[in-house]
C-alpha cells in the first residue's frame, strides 16, 4: 500500500524499491476475486502523461497460507501473468507517441484491464502491476518504473500452482534492451526485459 506517484530507477533495481514501489509496505486488506475476473486498473491522476511511453507488465506472486498482510516483499516470487507494449499495425513511419500501447491505455482514462487465469489454485496472492516509461532511457538509468501491488483473495479456483518465480530485484539490470533503449528512431519491435510471459502456459 504506497501512494508515491514517482517513479523508482534503474539504479534501484536490485533492491526492494522495485518491488511494491518505494517504502511501500504489506497491504492489510485484500480483494476477493474469481478465477477468470478481469481486474481494472485505473491510475490517477489521469491522464497517464502522453510523453510517459512503454509497455505495461503485470505479474503474480503467491502468498504463505498465513495471508499477505506480514510477508516481506523481498521474499515474493513472481510469474509474468501479461504484457503489452506496442499497437498491431505500426510502421516505422508512425508517430512516435501513436506506437505504444500506453496511447491507448491513456486514452481509456488511463484504466488497464488484467485477467486472473482460470485456472489459478485458490488462495491469496500479491498483484503486481507496472509501467516502464521509457521517454529518458536513450540515457543509462533513465528509464523510469512505476510499479504498483495489491493483495488478492482467489475463490473458486483450480490446480494450477504459481512456482518458479523470481524476485523483481532479479528481474532487470541497467543496461538490458528494453530498459537501455531509444523509442525515438522509429521502431517497429521492442525486447521484452525480464522473465517470459507464465500466462500463455495457463
Amino acid at each position: 500500500d504506497n501512494t508515491d506517484i514517482r517513479f523508482v530507477l534503474p539504479t534501484s533495481y536490485t533492491n526492494a524499491d522495485i518491488t511494491c514501489h518505494k517504502s511501500s509496505q504489506p497491504g492489510q486488506k485484500c480483494i476477493n476475486v474469481k478465477v477468470g475476473s478481469i481486474l481494472t486498473f485505473t491510475w490517477a491522476p489521469a491522464p497517464w502523461p502522453e510523453c510517459h511511453i512503454g509497455p505495461l507488465i503485470d505479474s503474480l506472486a503467491p502468498c504463505p497460507f498465513s495471508g499477505c498482510t506480514n510477508i516481506d516483499k523481498t521474499q515474493l516470487k513472481f510469474v509474468k501473468l501479461a504484457q503489452k507494449v506496442l499497437k498491431p499495425g505500426i510502421t516505422s513511419s508512425t508517430n512516435w507517441l501513436k506506437v505504444w500501447i500506453t496511447d491507448d491505455f491513456r486514452n481509456k482514462n488511463s484504466t488497464w484491464d488484467v485477467q486472473i487465469p482460470k485456472d489459478l489454485r485458490s488462495g491469496v496472492y500479491v498483484l503486481r502491476h507496472k509501467i516502464i516509461a521509457l521517454h529518458g532511457a536513450y540515457d543509462l538509468n533513465d528509464a523510469q518504473n512505476y510499479p504498483q501491488c495489491i493483495d488478492l483473495k482467489v475463490i473458486n479456483g483450480g490446480s494450477t500452482e504459481i512456482n518458479g518465480g523470481q524476485s523483481p530485484a532479479t528481474f532487470y539490470l541497467a543496461d538490458n534492451p528494453g530498459i537501455h533503449f531509444n523509442v525515438y528512431n522509429g521502431l517497429i519491435a521492442y525486447p521484452f526485459p525480464s522473465t517470459d510471459l507464465r500466462r500463455s502456459r495457463w
